[in-house]
C-alpha cells in the first residue's frame, strides 16, 4: 500500500519539530516540500485534462492519437509517482527527527533528573552544615559567656584548690573577684579565699576573708559556711570564747542550716 503524506501533513509535522531540529534542516525541508507541492498539484491539474481531452478523442480522433495521449497521461503519472516518492522520503526524515529528538527529550529528562538528586543532595548537605554551623556557634556563645562571666577563671581556682595549691588558688580567687566585682560567684570566691588562708594555717587572714563574706553577702548560701569555719579559725588560734560567740551568731541567723548542727555539736563539746 502506498501512502500518500499531502504536503500541507508534511509541513504540520514540519512546524512540530522545528524547535528541536537543526535549522538548517527545517529550512531544506520547507523548500523542498514547498516545491514538491507545487509540482504535485500542476502536475495533477495537467492530467485531469489529459483524462478529459482522452475521453474526448476516444469519440473523435484516431488509434494515433489516443496512443500520444496515453503516452503523455503515463509521463505525467510517472513524474507524480517521482513527486509522492520524494515526498514519502522526507516524510522519512521527519519521522527519523522525531525519533532523535524523543531520544533527546528522554536524554535530557534523566539528565534534569540526575540534577534534582544533585540539588535535593546538596540541600541536605547544606542543612547538615547548618546544624553543625548552630551548634558551633552555640558553643563559642557558650565560652563568650563562660569568658565574660568569668567561670572559667572561678573554675580555675576551684581546680587548684582540689590539687591543694592553696596559694595559687587563692591568686585565682582573688583575680576573679578583681576581673568581675559584680559576678554571682563573688560571695563563692571570697569563702573560698578563706578556705585556702585557713588550709594555709593563716588562721587570722582566714577570718578576715570569712568576715567579709558574713558582712557583704548575709544571704549567700555560703554564709553560714562562712561562719562554721571562722569560728573553727579562732578555736585554732586558742581563742574558743571567741569561737563560741561565732557559732551562736550561726545557730541563730541560720538555725535551719547544716553548719548549725555542726555548730551546735562543737558548743556542746565545749559545754556552751
Amino acid at each position: 500500500m502506498r501512502y500518500h503524506y499531502t504536503p500541507f501533513v508534511l509541513l504540520i509535522l514540519l512546524t512540530t519539530l522545528s524547535a528541536c531540529a537543526p535549522q538548517e534542516q527545517v529550512s531544506f525541508l520547507e523548500k523542498r516540500i514547498s516545491t514538491l507541492s507545487v509540482k504535485d498539484q500542476a502536475l495533477e491539474k495537467e492530467i485531469k485534462l489529459l483524462k478529459a481531452e482522452l475521453e474526448t478523442l476516444k469519440e473523435a480522433s484516431g488509434p494515433d492519437k489516443l496512443f500520444e495521449m496515453n503516452r503523455r497521461q503515463a509521463e505525467f503519472q510517472n513524474r507524480l509517482d517521482e513527486i509522492n516518492a520524494e515526498l514519502l522520503r522526507i516524510s522519512g526524515m521527519i519521522e527519523e527527527m522525531k525519533h532523535t529528538y524523543s531520544s533527546e527529550q528522554e536524554r535530557e529528562q534523566a539528565l534534569i533528573q540526575a540534577l534534582q538528586q544533585d540539588v535535593t543532595r546538596l540541600r541536605q548537605e547544606l542543612r547538615v552544615l547548618g546544624s553543625a554551623k548552630a551548634t558551633r556557634e552555640e558553643a563559642n556563645k557558650k565560652v563568650e559567656a563562660a569568658k565574660k562571666s568569668g567561670i572559667d577563671q572561678y573554675q580555675k581556682g576551684l581546680d587548684l584548690i582540689k590539687a591543694k595549691q592553696y596559694k595559687e588558688a587563692r591568686l585565682a580567687m582573688e583575680q576573679y573577684i578583681k576581673e568581675f566585682p559584680n559576678g554571682k560567684l563573688v560571695p563563692n570566691a571570697q569563702f573560698w579565699i578563706g578556705e585556702c588562708e585557713y588550709n594555709l594555717n593563716r588562721y587570722e587572714e582566714a577570718i578576715l576573708a570569712f568576715e567579709k563574706v558574713v558582712k557583704d553577702y548575709p544571704k549567700s548560701n555560703k554564709a553560714p559556711a562562712a561562719l562554721l569555719k571562722e569560728g573553727m579559725a579562732f578555736f585554732k588560734l586558742g581563742d574558743p570564747e571567741s569561737a563560741k560567740i561565732i557559732w551562736r551568731k550561726l545557730i541563730k541567723q541560720y538555725p535551719k542550716s547544716s553548719q548549725a548542727q555542726v555548730a551546735r555539736k562543737q558548743l556542746k563539746r565545749l559545754g556552751r
